[in-house]
């Protein structure tokens, strides 16, 4: 329930909340319905990033292709279902999104703060910066009970969406309070339930020294912009 106590390390999502600056790696999957494709936990393969913030406003999302887990995916699969983007940079003032396989950007306005990112590709969302990010993470959210969806390692909460008929589920270790995934999934609580996608969150450090330049908003030399009119 929404009201529900929660240890002091679990509201704080592990100190994420006061973090100043922080880093760590994420892999992406993705639901389909090609079977061969279901080789992790009935996903598909996707992507593995490394992302590092600085508070309030400085985000870089960065593809990596050294991932163990992912690379081993990707061999039994066709190659994962579905690739949005690759880098995500913003110093507060201005944002990049860069897709490298088609060598296409879109520079616009930033947000003021990390919970605020709003994009044009995407890439971001797939780490829900209104929840991950925020000062108060729990403001909106349901504890998870279904027996099914537990596990006696993680606490399991989740947001309703703008729509009746998708979700946002985090789930947080139950011994350090980290997050360690969050997925979106459609028609919840019904026989049709469905997983779009899951982010996993881990190696995950604190208040360390960030390089400016990772957050440099400066688009590449032969990158083609794409116009979108949000500034």
């Amino acid at each position: 329930m929404p009201g529900l106590k929660r240890p002091p390390y679990v509201s704080t999502l592990g100190g994420l909340v006061s973090a100043q600056t922080f880093a760590f790696r994420a892999r992406l999957w993705f639901g389909t319905n090609v079977e061969s494709d279901r080789v992790y936990d009935g996903l598909a393969p996707g992507q593995a990033f490394v992302v590092a913030g600085r508070r309030p406003d400085c985000l870089s999302i960065h593809e990596v292709y050294d991932d163990p887990v992912m690379s081993e995916a990707l061999k039994q699969s066709h190659g994962g279902s579905f690739k949005p983007l690759g880098e995500y940079r913003s110093n507060g003032v201005r944002q990049l999104e860069f897709d490298q396989r088609i060598d296409k950007y879109i520079e616009s306005k930033a947000s003021s703060t990390l919970a605020r990112i709003h994009t044009g590709f995407g890439l971001p969302s797939i780490l829900a910066p209104g929840i991950l990010f925020s000062a108060r993470p729990f403001a909106r959210a349901n504890t998870i009970t279904d027996p099914s969806l537990q596990s006696k390692d993680q606490l399991g909460f989740s947001w309703p969406g703008k729509e009746y008929y998708y979700e946002t589920e985090l789930y947080a270790s139950v011994s350090s309070g980290l997050p360690e995934r969050i997925s979106m999934n459609f028609y919840p609580g019904t026989p049709e339930r469905y997983e779009f996608y899951r982010t996993e969150l881990f190696d995950w450090r604190f208040d360390l020294d960030v390089a400016g330049e990772l957050f440099d908003p400066t688009p590449p030399p032969s990158g083609q912009p794409i116009r979108t009119g949000c500034g």
